[in-house]
């Protein structure tokens, strides 16, 4: 009790009669059973009850209020009778009162009671209730009254004011950047603004003060709309589809789960529905908390945002809880549980999706930075390709005036030339398709025509093969064909395929370095697979198992002073552009394997 002018005596009982019935106090107390404790009625055991309390008064003043503090109680009634027993006075309030009928029109249940100096009046107050069965009686001067409405104001002033404001701030950003992570952020932040109104009779007072039946389910319905939101934020947020499929079909589940609540609680209002909801409520530590979890394992940049306000809210929701279970008393903290941790938590979100903005500016200005120097890339790309062409024609020319070399050299040299000339040609259409073309016509342009690649096997395997056995010549190094070419056409472009044999030469003629050693080259036709094996095995220094598992990797270099780590990543990246695939085996001083498996076209 709140006022220390009026002295109170308390007593419980389970009704078997309605408090309309009666007429004057001492037909009540005919009709009253046995006392039974508080603890007994408290919490999910009754949903009826009946208080009777005594209220003397020694003070001056005579005028109080009798507030009831549980927004969740469907009825009340409250009938006053004076010390001889004479029927004084009959109010009813709770949540399925229709808010024109309450004695004072707020958003609290409140009664005004006269008690007359050195006199006392005793009160009958029946409950009625779906839910839990709660007693937070307190009695107020009107002074304590307007004390106690101040700090409530306050209170509910700072939480809505900064939960509004963050209503609008997520709308605003969902405005501006749009997205399903920025939608379902906006749309579980009103999911918790119009339940907690609606659980606090702010709703009912200011929304739909004449629907008396809509009041009784609302809370319900939009407590399983804010789980429902919240599962759906969990899975965007964290990105559950991608990096915890376990956890993202949890959320699913119980997304649906929460939908049929909300549903539920519309067409069939009860104690199923409303014990449903405590399992799902009960159930919020199981599923979240471990999402949080997971997404901190698997690094996710909003874990370390969400996980801090799910356990907030959790935590505060928790109190609110055991509060309404009769287990802990109310307070400050247990009667604003579900505010204190649901501020919290949106703030956290708040601040995660504001560090989320700013990544996707930072990826913004680096994207633009990338689309600069990829058409500077492109616009040397084009220059080398045009000037690379004066040199590539004087050296054709030569080749067709040296009588003296033989003509495996001279058809060695032509070859070259030309090999270069089909990179030149390459670098320039690349240089096109990144430089001169928007993506929506490259696009257009490639899905109209962008033929099947039929390239010779033999054909650009001799090529190649002939220029680095040239190469070797004087060399301690032998390179041997272990089985004849086969006839094949292979589904990569001829001259990246050329590229990609010549850098997997290349690996192994520096892996064997100045020592005597072998490449062995054996390929193998599969018709039935429709595949074609290619297999390089050189007796070179080999690489660890740390290294093997880095090499391919695009700019990762080994044993090279020079080396640009981008040799095995073309071949990697060629053979996966026609449907192919790369394995690498090797063993320090033993040597490398290196297999191309090539799609044949037939």
């Amino acid at each position: 009790m709140a006022s220390d002018a009026v002295l109170t005596k308390s007593q419980f009982f389970k009704p078997q009669f309605n408090l309309t019935e009666v007429t004057n106090l001492e037909e009540l107390h005919q009709k009253l059973p046995t006392p039974v404790s508080a603890r007994e009625l408290s919490g999910y055991n009754s949903q009826w009850a009946l208080v009777l309390l005594t209220l003397s008064n020694s003070n001056d003043v005579q005028d109080y209020i009798l507030r009831f503090g549980y927004p969740s109680m469907q009825n009340i009634l409250i009938v006053g009778f004076d010390k001889s027993g004479k029927k004084l006075f009959e109010a009813k309030s709770g949540k399925l009162v229709p808010f024109s009928e309450r004695v004072v029109a707020d958003s609290e249940y409140l009664f005004p009671i006269h008690v007359p100096t050195n006199e006392s009046i005793t009160l009958a107050i029946e409950l009625k209730t779906t839910g839990s069965m709660q007693f937070p009686f307190e009695i107020y001067s009107d002074i304590e009254m307007l004390h106690h409405t101040q700090k409530k104001f306050l209170f509910f002033g700072v939480y809505y004011g900064i939960i509004l404001f963050i209503l609008a701030y997520s709308l605003f950003i969902f405005m501006s950047f749009g997205g399903r992570l920025f939608s379902r952020y906006f749309f579980y932040i009103l999911s918790v603004v119009v339940a907690q109104m609606s659980l606090h009779g702010i709703a009912y007072k200011y929304l739909w003060p004449d629907l008396p039946h809509w009041n009784k389910v609302s809370t319900l319905f939009f407590v399983a709309f804010m789980f429902f939101s919240l599962s759906q934020f969990t899975r965007v947020s964290l990105n559950t589809k991608e990096s915890a499929i376990k956890i993202d079909w949890l959320l699913k589940g119980f997304s649906v789960f929460s939908a049929f609540l909300a549903i539920f609680s519309i067409v069939s209002y009860g104690n199923t529905v409303i014990r449903l909801v405590g399992i799902a409520t009960s159930c919020l530590p199981l599923i979240f908390v471990p999402a949080g979890i997971v997404g901190l394992v698997k690094k996710s940049k909003f874990a370390p945002y969400y996980l801090p306000a799910i356990l907030f809210y959790i935590i505060g929701a928790s109190l609110y809880g055991l509060k309404d279970a009769g287990v802990l008393p109310p307070s400050f903290v247990t009667e604003n549980g579900i505010l204190l941790g649901s501020l919290l938590e949106v703030s956290f979100f708040s601040i995660g999706l504001g560090a989320h903005i700013r990544d996707l500016k930072f990826n913004a200005d680096r994207v633009v930075i990338e689309n600069k120097i990829h058409s500077e890339i492109a616009n040397l790309a084009t220059q080398m390709a045009h000037d690379i062409r004066s040199p590539l024609s004087a050296l054709n020319l030569l080749s067709d005036h040296l009588q003296e070399a033989s003509d495996e050299k001279r058809d060695l040299l032509k070859g070259s030339t030309q090999r270069i000339n089909e990179i030149a040609n390459s670098m320039l259409q690349k240089a096109k398709s990144k430089n001169l073309f928007t993506l929506q016509e490259a696009a257009a342009d490639s899905a109209k025509s962008s033929p099947v690649a039929r390239t010779s096997f033999k054909e650009v395997c001799e090529n190649v093969l002939s220029e680095k056995m040239l190469l070797v010549e004087n060399s301690q190094l032998q390179i041997c064909l272990l089985n004849s070419l086969p006839e094949a056409l292979v589904r990569v472009d001829a001259a990246d395929f050329a590229r990609a044999l010549s850098n997997i030469l290349n690996n192994s003629i520096e892996a064997i370095g100045n020592n005597p050693g072998t490449i062995f080259i054996k390929s193998d036709l599969n018709l039935k697979e429709q595949t074609l094996t290619l297999e390089v095995r050189d007796t070179g220094v080999g690489m660890s198992s740390e290294t093997l598992r880095k090499v391919g990797a695009k700019g990762f270099t080994f044993g090279k002073t020079n080396g640009t780590g981008l040799g095995l990543h073309q071949v990697r990246a060629t053979l996966k552009k026609g449907d192919g695939r790369l394995s690498i085996q090797s063993k320090v001083n033993e040597g490398t394997t290196i297999t191309c498996l090539l799609p044949i076209v037939t």
